[in-house]
């Protein structure tokens, strides 16, 4: 449903079809129109998945037809003993998608040598990927819920609810302000100003 007394009415299609040992944890869309899908592998006993049970950051091209398989990926980063969690793509300057990058938040499994925790950066998404560890926070591993999201300036943020942080990750060079246009009758008071942690 979508609110508390509105739910949906329309077609529901099925992208990519997934076995119940898989467990879809977060997607998103670049700018071509592929598909990024997080998949964490998960046991009977927990939907969680086991410690160190792994998963995959898979990319479909959606557009060809669906629903799609696993066979299907345009390509796929393993996780071997980590979780990924949250993804997230930086648009880049162009329409097209060959400077859009996707940065992947990824908890700790077991065994994990070297640890594989933090924020990951996938760059080159239209060809050849590699993928780059471009943040481990300094309170060690993250949980299996931690998210991370880009502004529209391009700073990456992660959200670590295990230990209340919010991390800004990557911020730009140069000046670091935008603003958003608020409709003329809107205002906006903070009385009590709060203090943010970062």
């Amino acid at each position: 449903t979508v609110g508390d007394n509105a739910p949906y009415l329309g077609t529901v299609d099925t992208l990519v079809r997934y076995t119940s040992t898989n467990r879809v944890v977060d997607v998103d869309v670049d700018d071509g129109g592929f598909l990024y899908v997080n998949v964490r592998t998960v046991t009977s006993a927990s939907k969680e998945g086991a410690a160190g049970g792994g998963g995959f950051t898979e990319k479909y091209n959606v557009s060809s037809g669906t629903p799609k398989q696993r066979s299907d990926t345009v390509w796929t980063f393993a996780w071997p003993s980590a979780r990924p969690v949250g993804l997230s793509v930086n648009r880049g300057a162009t329409a097209s998608n060959t400077d859009d990058k996707l940065y992947v938040s990824v908890a700790e499994g077991t065994g994990n040598v070297p640890p594989s925790f933090g924020v990951w950066e996938i760059s080159g998404v239209a060809g050849t990927p590699t993928r780059t560890r471009v943040f481990a926070p300094p309170i060690g591993d993250i949980s299996r819920s931690a998210d991370v999201t880009v502004d529209a300036l391009g700073n990456v943020i992660l959200y670590e609810n295990n230990n209340e942080h919010v991390y800004f990750v990557s911020p730009p060079t140069g000046t670091n302000n935008y603003t958003t246009n608020s409709p003329a009758s809107v205002t906006i008071v903070v009385s009590t100003p709060v203090g943010v942690e970062l």
